[in-house]
């Protein structure tokens, strides 16, 4: 658990952290929220620069569907203008799932989640390849109703 890792992020990554978590989990349980943000740190840990991005910014923009498509949620966090209380206590969660991660350095090994019907919609495609190779990760189990992927090392470059 403990990797001792120092991201040194600045305030916008920790904000643009918090805003792609919140754009893809704001109505999941902490849980889940924890395991978005974990694969977002573990793709910057990774030292896979080519595949993820650089930056928190960068990472989001390649591989995070609310981010990608300015969801709801998404589109909320940024203005920082929430439609209902529900909403509201939703982001507030998710700022404390950042402060839980850093406080007890617990990134986990989630790099990739997906839902059953994903993974079938993935592995039927004629493009299924191009999409998404489950053969260069290994599951991890599952969070919630998400079953979670990472590559075969756990060891993750520091950044």
């Amino acid at each position: 658990m403990a990797d001792n890792v120092d991201f040194n992020l600045l305030p916008e990554e920790v904000l643009a952290l918090q805003q792609g978590t919140y754009g893809e989990a704001a109505n999941q349980p902490y849980e889940v929220k924890k395991m978005v943000m974990q694969s977002i740190l573990n793709r910057l840990k990774s030292g896979k620069v080519k595949e993820f991005g650089r930056t928190i910014p960068e990472i989001l923009n390649k591989g995070y569907y609310a981010v990608k498509n300015k969801n709801v949620p998404y589109k909320e966090a940024l203005s920082g203008k929430f439609n209902n209380p529900l909403s509201q206590s939703a982001w507030k969660e998710t700022q404390q799932v950042y402060n839980d991660i850093m406080k007890n350095q617990d990134f986990g090994n989630a790099m990739f989640y997906f839902l059953p019907n994903e993974i079938s919609a993935i592995q039927s495609s004629k493009n299924g390849k191009k999409i998404f190779n489950f053969s260069k990760v290994v599951p991890l189990g599952t969070v919630g109703e998400y079953s979670v992927f990472t590559y075969p090392s756990t060891k993750h470059n520091k950044r």
